[in-house]
Formats: structure tokens, C-alpha cells, sequence
């Protein structure tokens, strides 16, 4: 393969991105490719990085030689994720720290599991939009405060049969 004007393309095939590393020397990329949409990175360590005003990304196909893939920034940064244009979702600060813009829900085996975000008046609410309990623990134990669907709340029990406090039927006294 060819360049137009006659100087070969060492390791020339479709779709390779091309360099020069002289005035007489151009050749094409085994491991980045661009398909007029994608451009691929196909190496040991897959590495991309994307610099802009001292401020690095990195992404990271093999991070660690243990198959994980990463998303890094240099140090002192923060990572934004942002969707439909300008929209924040998350921002990890480089001390670690995650903010969430929006509700915040979990799923697992197939439904959300645990919902959380903040009333228009200003309460925060943590809930399971599914019919099932929602449970606190600590220590690695499960169920150490159950509040049931319903809301029965329970101390060391996982299926409650009475409120904690029944502001209905209290006449101020500290009912249990």
C-alpha cells in the first residue's frame, strides 16, 4: 500500500491509523484503528488517554494486569458524569466522595430494591419500591432494625408485628 505520491505504507491495511515517525517514513498502526466510527485501541494494556489543560483521562482496558477495566484522572481532579448534554449525574472528588444528581436507585435480581432522593419540601427518602421489607444492619448482620411493608417497624427481628410508636392511638406517652 501506498500513500498518493509513492511513499509506502509500512504495516498498511484498511482502516489503520497512519503516522509518520520521519519526513520519509509512514506507516500504518497495527494496534489503533478507525472505522469512520470507532476508533479502537488493541494492545497489551489498552490505554487511552485523553489530555486538555493539564487535566488527563485515562482509560484502562487491563488496569493492574487483572482484567478490570478503569476510568482514572489525574491527580487532584474530579470525575463527571454528565447525560443529554450538560446534565450531571455523578462527581467522584479526588478525595473519593460521590454525589448523585437525581434519584438513586438500586437493583438487584432483576428489580429496583432500593430507591433514594429528595422530596420537593426537602425530605430525603430512602425506600424499597417493591412490597418487601426494608432492612438495616450493621456489623455485617442483616436485620437489626426492619421497618415491614406497611410500617411495622422491628428491633432485631426480621418480620414485626406491632409499631414502634403508634402516633394514632399515642396520647403523647412513649409508647413501644
Amino acid at each position: 500500500t501506498s500513500f498518493s505520491g509513492g511513499l509506502p505504507i509500512t504495516n498498511g491495511a484498511d482502516n489503520r491509523v497512519i503516522t509518520a515517525s520521519s519526513a520519509s517514513a509512514i506507516q500504518g498502526e497495527a494496534n489503533l484503528t478507525f472505522d469512520g466510527n470507532t476508533l479502537a485501541l488493541d494492545s497489551n494494556t489498552g490505554t487511552i488517554n485523553v489530555s486538555r489543560n493539564s487535566r488527563t483521562l485515562t482509560l484502562e482496558g487491563n488496569y493492574g494486569n487483572e482484567g478490570h477495566p478503569a476510568i482514572k484522572t489525574s491527580s487532584g481532579h474530579d470525575l463527571r458524569i454528565f447525560t443529554s448534554g450538560n446534565n450531571e449525574r455523578l462527581r467522584i472528588n479526588a478525595a473519593g466522595v460521590s454525589t448523585f444528581h437525581g434519584d438513586i436507585t438500586l437493583e438487584a435480581a432483576g428489580a429496583n430494591r432500593i430507591s433514594m432522593r429528595h422530596t420537593s419540601g426537602g425530605n430525603a427518602v430512602i425506600k424499597n419500591p417493591t412490597p418487601a421489607s426494608l432492612s438495616f444492619g450493621t456489623n455485617n448482620n442483616d436485620n437489626e432494625l426492619t421497618i415491614a411493608n406497611g410500617g411495622l417497624v422491628g428491633i432485631s427481628t426480621n418480620a414485626p408485628s406491632a409499631a414502634l410508636l403508634d402516633i394514632a392511638t399515642s396520647s403523647g406517652s412513649n409508647d413501644h
